[in-house]
């Protein structure tokens, strides 16, 4: 026959399984969330810097394709410290012919 000793000791492993199994399994969802998010910020931060990269190359490629031009250019297309070399080179100038 089977003794109260014989279930209790079925009864405790069988929960001790259960209880294992289901730390296992939240143990790895939890990793996979965790590996899931830092893809996916990896991910957005090299999209932007990419982005990025992109922007000034192309800003760089249109600041050297407009100063070949003798046009005007916009004021969005030129940094700050372009303007200011340039309006000072002018000034400079200016100041020499006057001499």
């Amino acid at each position: 026959m089977i003794t109260l000793r014989v279930v209790v000791v079925v009864v405790v492993v069988v929960v001790v399984v259960v209880v294992v199994v289901v730390v296992v399994v939240v143990v790895v969802t939890v990793v996979v969330v965790v590996v899931v998010v830092v893809v996916l910020v990896v991910v957005v931060v090299v999209v932007v810097v990419v982005v990025d990269v992109v922007k000034l190359l192309l800003l760089f490629k249109s600041d050297e394709t407009s100063s070949d031009n003798s046009a005007p250019q916009s004021r969005h297309s030129q940094s700050p410290t372009t303007t200011g070399i340039k309006k000072t080179t002018k000034n400079h100038v200016t100041l020499h012919m006057q001499i």
